[in-house]
């Protein structure tokens, strides 16, 4: 079996981990990246990036946030705002303040605090910014999370709920 990989290079000269999660946080954070895909032959093609709603962007960050976060709390709010019972700001505020106290911030609840500012905010830019990061800091936590497979359920969601 041939695997591709891929990796996302700036056009600015920066160079990302060759990790899943730093090349989600690359398309979702860097104007300035490409993304290629390398063959076990050595050709290399220049791949389009992907679109995504300001929507997907926080589902994508509360969903990276849930598999390394375990607060009740946290899932309880992810969980309704992820099947639409709950998407008040109001309530992201209320689990952002309860998580924010915490006295260590680790990779884990930092995921989770971006999360929370993804459903807080409605400027797509901040959305962008903290989706990366929320993503970013899941994976120190885990990086064996499938994030392309995360960001494709997204996608292929959406498209069979717009038919």
């Amino acid at each position: 079996m041939t695997t591709k990989s891929y990796r996302v290079l700036s056009l600015t000269d920066k160079e990302y981990l060759n990790t899943s999660a730093a090349l989600i946080y690359g398309l979702l954070s860097d104007p300035n990246v490409q993304l290629w895909e390398f063959s076990p032959n050595g050709t290399a093609k220049l791949i389009e990036k992907p679109t995504m709603t300001t929507r997907q962007r926080r589902k994508l960050a509360i969903k990276s946030a849930g598999y390394v976060y375990d607060n009740l709390g946290f899932r309880a709010w992810a969980k309704s705002w992820l099947d639409l019972t709950n998407q008040t700001v109001a309530a992201a505020r209320k689990i952002y303040d309860k998580i924010s106290i915490v006295s260590k911030h680790t990779d884990a609840v930092k995921s989770a605090l971006f999360a929370l500012k993804t459903a807080m905010t409605i400027t797509p830019s901040v959305v962008e910014m903290n989706t990366g990061l929320a993503v970013l800091h899941a994976a120190k936590v885990n990086d064996d999370i499938d994030y392309f497979g995360i960001l494709g359920g997204i996608l292929a969601e959406d498209l069979e709920r717009d038919k």
